[in-house]
Protein backbone atom coordinates (compact mmCIF):
# COMPACT_ATOMS: atom_id res chain seq x y z
CA UNK A 1 0.00 0.00 0.00
CA UNK A 2 1.52 3.18 -0.90
CA UNK A 3 2.48 5.78 1.58
CA UNK A 4 0.92 3.68 4.22
CA UNK A 5 3.42 2.43 7.13
CA UNK A 6 1.56 -1.13 7.38
CA UNK A 7 4.22 -4.16 6.41
CA UNK A 8 2.21 -6.88 5.08
CA UNK A 9 3.93 -10.02 6.26
CA UNK A 10 3.29 -13.31 4.07
CA UNK A 11 3.45 -16.85 4.55
CA UNK A 12 3.58 -18.91 1.38
CA UNK A 13 2.10 -21.61 2.84
CA UNK A 14 -0.19 -19.57 5.17
CA UNK A 15 -1.24 -15.95 3.51
CA UNK A 16 -1.11 -12.83 4.88
CA UNK A 17 -0.69 -11.82 8.75
CA UNK A 18 -1.07 -8.61 10.02
CA UNK A 19 -0.08 -7.24 13.29
CA UNK A 20 -2.80 -4.96 15.89
CA UNK A 21 -4.82 -2.23 14.15
CA UNK A 22 -3.07 -2.74 10.24
CA UNK A 23 -6.06 -3.89 8.61
CA UNK A 24 -8.18 -1.45 10.43
CA UNK A 25 -5.54 1.13 9.12
CA UNK A 26 -5.32 -0.53 5.32
CA UNK A 27 -9.66 -0.55 5.16
CA UNK A 28 -9.90 3.26 6.70
CA UNK A 29 -6.50 4.08 3.87
CA UNK A 30 -8.23 2.59 1.30
CA UNK A 31 -11.79 3.40 1.88
CA UNK A 32 -12.77 5.64 4.75
CA UNK A 33 -13.39 8.79 2.87
CA UNK A 34 -16.01 7.13 0.42
CA UNK A 35 -19.49 6.74 0.98
CA UNK A 36 -21.25 3.52 1.74
CA UNK A 37 -21.79 2.44 -1.41
CA UNK A 38 -18.22 3.43 -2.66
CA UNK A 39 -16.56 2.01 0.63
CA UNK A 40 -18.50 -2.07 -0.52
CA UNK A 41 -16.73 -1.58 -3.90
CA UNK A 42 -13.21 -0.33 -2.48
CA UNK A 43 -13.44 -3.20 -0.35
CA UNK A 44 -13.47 -5.46 -2.92
CA UNK A 45 -10.86 -4.03 -5.23
CA UNK A 46 -8.76 -3.93 -2.13
CA UNK A 47 -9.41 -7.58 -1.15
CA UNK A 48 -8.89 -8.58 -5.27
CA UNK A 49 -5.39 -6.46 -5.28
CA UNK A 50 -4.13 -8.52 -2.13
CA UNK A 51 -5.43 -11.48 -2.77
CA UNK A 52 -5.49 -12.75 -6.47
CA UNK A 53 -2.72 -14.88 -7.11
CA UNK A 54 0.03 -13.20 -9.51
CA UNK A 55 -1.57 -9.84 -9.57
CA UNK A 56 1.47 -8.01 -8.89
CA UNK A 57 2.72 -9.77 -12.47
CA UNK A 58 0.06 -8.07 -14.51
CA UNK A 59 0.44 -4.74 -13.42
Amino acid sequence: MTGSDVLLDECPSHGLWFDGGELSKILEAECGDRGEEDRTGGLARLLDEIFTPGKEERT
